[in-house]
């Protein structure tokens, strides 16, 4: 039975295109899932930002209250995937420069 239709046209079954999907799904790198964060983190923000519009039209001052608190941890939060993302910039920028050696000798 076909589950999916490749770009090239060629059919696959569930169980060919979960080995596929999890081919893939391995090549991710942890930059990759760091900036992918980084997005739906701003997504919601984005909805807690009008969440909290909505809540103050309408004089909900306790959903207010929930929203401003969950507005801070996810600032925080982005706060800190900025800094990770920053982070191993750095290193992919430090093992790719020049001046580091390709291959590294160790003394056993």
């Amino acid at each position: 039975m076909v589950f999916w239709k490749t770009r090239t046209g060629e059919e696959l079954t569930f169980k060919q295109f979960m080995v596929r999907w999890k081919q893939g799904f391995e090549k991710v790198t942890p930059l990759q899932q760091l900036q992918m964060v980084y997005l739906g983190t701003w997504i919601i923000v984005i909805g807690i930002i009008c969440g909290l519009i909505y809540s103050i039209i309408n004089k909900s001052w306790w959903l207010s209250a929930i929203l401003v608190g969950a507005l801070i941890v996810q600032l925080f939060g982005l706060l800190g995937n900025c800094q990770k993302i920053n982070k191993i910039k750095q290193i992919e920028m430090q093992f790719a420069s020049p001046s580091f050696p390709a291959e590294r000798t160790y003394i056993q």
